[in-house]
């Protein structure tokens, strides 16, 4: 292939993304532009904690005073 045919296919690739940029920048505007009047997602009243949470008191002193190794090498 020559030189100026590979050129032409640089110019082809780079109108062909340049492309594919601007068509995604008009289906996002128009995407956001749709959804202006619904209401957001996280528009819940309340927060849910979930059912397996459970509260408990921190002991006051530590399990183990001091931890020892059970071999030594």
């Amino acid at each position: 292939m020559k030189v100026s045919g590979l050129k032409n296919v640089k110019v082809i690739a780079a109108v062909a993304g340049g492309a594919a940029v601007v068509g995604l920048g008009v289906i996002g505007a128009i995407s956001d532009s749709a959804g202006a009047g619904s209401p957001a997602l996280a528009s819940g009243s309340h927060m849910n904690v979930g059912q397996t949470s459970t509260e408990t008191t921190p002991p006051t002193a530590p399990e183990v005073s001091m931890a020892v190794p059970a071999m030594r090498g």
